[in-house]
């Protein structure tokens, strides 16, 4: 046969009809294939890339609200928490520090005063129930606040925790002075003045020349 008269109804015939369907099928099947692998792969990069965003917010999230150190929620937590923790609910806000704490800082070394503040850290988380909405932040270095239901039995409580700051810490004379602003139900109050109020407890409670002294504004 000549060149010439392989036109395509010669292939046509010299080719059967099922060889041709045969490789069309496959062909199909492997676009088909192709296809359902990149939408997978479209799929697994957009998951890895949302999931990427989401670690990266919750790392902000820590950053910003929770202490590397003791674990403890931030001050910054704390502005968030307000209204939720004191919206016209019976509470009272403790600031707790340190007396001296640089003076401890100096003599026993950062090792020493990092390992006692994540205890305190602890006891004061240990301190607090949840479930009544009651909460513990570090604030700053050695200050610490807690905010708890105002019960007749709630100073109480801050005087058998800060005795028990006393009593597990014996390497070094550590005080702890405290204070307190009280919240009475039904009434919103301002969480800066709040605060200030309660710095302006905490300063007159460390005038006092006892240790552990409860100071009220």
């Amino acid at each position: 046969v000549s060149l010439e008269k392989l036109d395509g109804w010669y292939l046509n015939y010299v080719v059967s009809a099922a060889y041709v369907g045969k490789t069309l099928e496959k062909l199909r099947l492997a676009a088909l294939a192709a296809y359902f692998l990149l939408s997978l792969l479209l799929f697994a990069a957009f998951a890895i890339i949302g999931w990427s965003f989401w670690k990266n917010q919750q790392q902000i999230m820590r950053l910003a609200y929770v202490d590397d150190l003791t674990g403890m929620a931030k001050g910054t937590r704390m502005n968030k928490d307000w209204e939720t923790l004191c919206g016209g609910q019976r509470r009272l806000l403790a600031l707790l520090d340190f007396d001296d704490f640089s003076t401890m800082n100096s003599i026993m070394g950062y090792s020493y005063c990092n390992e006692l503040l994540q205890h305190v850290a602890e006891l004061f988380q240990s301190a607090v129930f949840p479930n009544d909405k009651e909460m513990a932040y570090r604030i700053r270095a050695d200050r610490f606040a807690l905010c708890i239901c105002n019960t007749p039995d709630s100073m109480s409580r801050l005087k058998k925790l800060i005795m028990r700051v006393h009593q597990d810490i014996d390497c070094y004379p550590v005080s702890l002075s405290c204070g307190v602003r009280y919240m009475k139900a039904g009434k919103i109050y301002d969480q800066t003045v709040v605060y200030e109020q309660a710095v302006m407890a905490l300063k007159q409670a460390k005038k006092q020349a006892d240790r552990g002294t409860i100071t009220c504004y």
